[in-house]
């Protein structure tokens, strides 16, 4: 047996009739009511695919990578350094990149190499119009994502010197600013006045 529930829409009630003119009529608000709020005015998001060459230690009798034929991308990080509005629909992102990669070392184990670069990027912002006004902040979030890494070059002996990596960063940008919004309201339901036992 199925049983089926029906919302029941909350709407307002009739007015009280004027005693003038004997139509409704809703009284004027008693109040005004502030509610803050924070107001996208434009965003947008962007999928970057940076390279980065991470050079390796040349050989020593515990660093020796002949036999390697892998590399391995380990991590990927960034630190935003500059978010910055331009005009009413752009902002310029700068933020360092940190890859860190690996290949296997002949005798065991790994040897590890990181390298970092500086990005900068002018992305869209869409949204509606006053994107521009003051005290409109930008705010940007990026996530970073390693791909691939690969052996790129090798000294004389074949030992790996260096591996480019491939990292995918992904950047959400918006323009936000907090807003008031004034609401007439009625306030409080008035309690009934207490009644008096006889």
């Amino acid at each position: 047996m199925s049983v089926e529930f029906q919302q029941t829409q909350v709407q307002p009630g009739p007015c009280p009739p004027d005693p003038t003119t004997g139509q409704p009529q809703c009284p004027q608000p008693t109040e005004i009511d502030v509610i803050k709020v924070t107001r996208v005015f434009c965003e947008g998001y962007d999928i970057q695919n940076e390279e980065i060459e991470i050079s390796f230690e040349a050989p020593t009798l515990e660093i020796i990578t002949g036999d390697a034929q892998v590399a391995e991308c380990v991590s990927s990080e960034v630190n935003l350094i500059n978010c910055q509005a331009i005009g009413d629909n752009q902002v310029l992102i700068s933020y360092i990149l940190t890859v860190t990669a690996r290949v296997p070392l002949d005798a065991g184990g790994y040897e590890y190499g990181s390298a970092s670069k500086t990005v900068t990027r002018l992305l869209p912002c869409a949204g509606t119009e006053g994107s521009g006004l003051s005290g409109i902040t930008p705010d940007c979030a990026l996530y970073p994502t390693c791909q691939s890494s690969v052996i790129s070059e090798r000294d004389d002996l074949g030992n790996v010197s260096q591996v480019t990596s491939q990292a995918e960063i992904v950047v959400f940008v918006n323009k936000a600013a907090l807003v008031q919004l004034l609401i007439p309201t009625y306030g409080p339901c008035q309690r009934p006045e207490c009644g008096i036992s006889q």
